[in-house]
């Protein structure tokens, strides 16, 4: 018996459609941070979260993070509070 492999079957994890990486003073803390956002439905987004202003994909790999999902609105809302200058 031969077994027929499927073409269409990817071989790598499917890249999300956009990330927005962020910069700025963490409205909790008062420090230095950088969130990575990353959309995981049409409705959902992941936010990493890591203290300190990492900007090597290497280092960021190794931080621990701290992750959670949030509807696309708080995403933004995040975005738009870590925008604004104080």
């Amino acid at each position: 018996m031969t077994a027929l492999l499927d073409s269409t079957r990817p071989t790598v994890a499917a890249e999300p459609a956009w990330v927005v990486e962020l910069h700025g003073v963490d409205p909790v803390s008062g420090y230095r941070a950088t969130w990575h956002i990353t959309p995981v439905s049409a409705a959902d987004c992941r936010i990493e979260h890591v203290a300190g202003d990492i900007t090597h994909p290497a280092v960021w790999m190794q931080a621990t993070k701290d992750t959670t999902i949030v509807s696309l609105d708080d995403a933004f809302e995040l975005m738009r509070r870590i925008a604004q200058p104080r």
